[in-house]
């Protein structure tokens, strides 16, 4: 209570304000408590606390929840394929030897399955592309080779 006896804010002298018992009376809080408390819904448009601010990233990003994918929340940077730069040098070797070549052609169909079914986080399609088709080139060009001198030593 103040020492106003008439003073037109407290309880039953005519003022209507509410009261929280601290003899002051609260101005624009219509529910009552301490001015500026959270209140449901949040004051003047504002987001609860502990959610982002308006324009922040959210969560996500722009292709949802999935922390696999990449965008503002997700992912991280993309990496190159492991593999990528060994399968670009067995596909090379394939040129000497036969086996090389099979090899990059086997670890190149799989590595350009992981390239494509990791949404953007694996890079290198191109050292894995190069070393798959060369792979595929020598090993049949060795086959025809192997044909062609199986063909002369028999003449």
């Amino acid at each position: 209570m103040t020492n106003y006896p008439n003073d037109p804010n407290q309880p039953g002298n005519g003022g209507e304000q509410p009261n929280d018992g601290s003899g002051y009376p609260q101005y624009g809080n219509p529910q009552g408590g301490q001015y500026g408390a959270p209140q449901e819904g949040g004051q003047y448009g504002a987001q609860p606390y502990g959610s982002p601010q308006y324009g922040a990233p959210q969560p996500g990003g722009p292709y949802g929840s999935d922390p696999t994918k990449p965008g503002y929340g997700g992912g991280g940077v993309p990496q190159e394929y492991p593999k990528a730069t060994l399968i670009l040098v067995l596909g090379i070797l394939g040129f000497c030897c036969f086996i090389p070549g099979v090899v990059a052609i086997v670890m190149g169909r799989q590595g350009l399955q992981e390239i494509d079914n990791s949404n953007g986080m694996l890079t290198g399609r191109q050292k894995v592309n190069v070393g798959y088709i060369l792979g595929i080139v020598f090993t049949v060009l060795n086959v025809i080779g192997v044909i062609a001198r199986f063909t002369v030593l028999k003449n």
